[in-house]
C-alpha cells in the first residue's frame, strides 16, 4: 500500500515556492487596496487548507493542482497590483 504522509523534500519545497507569494500578497497591499487584499488573502488561505486536506488523504494530484492554483492567483494578484500602481497619478 503507498504511503500517505507527504515527505520533507514535498513539504519543504510547498514552503518554499509558497512563503514568497504570501509575502508578495502582503506587499501589495497599499496597490490594490486593503479590501481586494482581504478577499485574495481569504482566497488563498483556503486554497492552502485544500492542499493540507489533500495531503492528508494521500491525494498528492490535488495537492499539486491547488499548489498550482495559488501560484497562479499570485501571478494574476501581481499584474492587477502592477495594473494599479500604473493607474496612480
Amino acid at each position: 500500500m503507498p504511503s500517505t504522509a507527504p515527505d520533507s523534500a514535498s513539504a519543504s519545497d510547498w514552503s518554499s515556492r509558497i512563503n514568497p507569494l504570501i509575502a508578495r500578497y502582503r506587499s501589495l497591499v497599499p496597490s490594490i487596496g486593503q479590501e481586494d487584499a482581504a478577499m485574495a488573502m481569504t482566497a488563498v488561505d483556503r486554497m492552502i487548507l485544500a492542499v493540507e486536506k489533500a495531503r492528508a488523504a494521500g491525494s498528492f494530484t490535488a495537492a499539486s493542482v491547488a499548489e498550482d492554483s495559488i501560484l497562479q492567483a499570485g501571478r494574476l494578484l501581481e499584474r492587477v497590483g502592477g495594473a494599479s500602481h500604473r493607474d496612480e497619478p
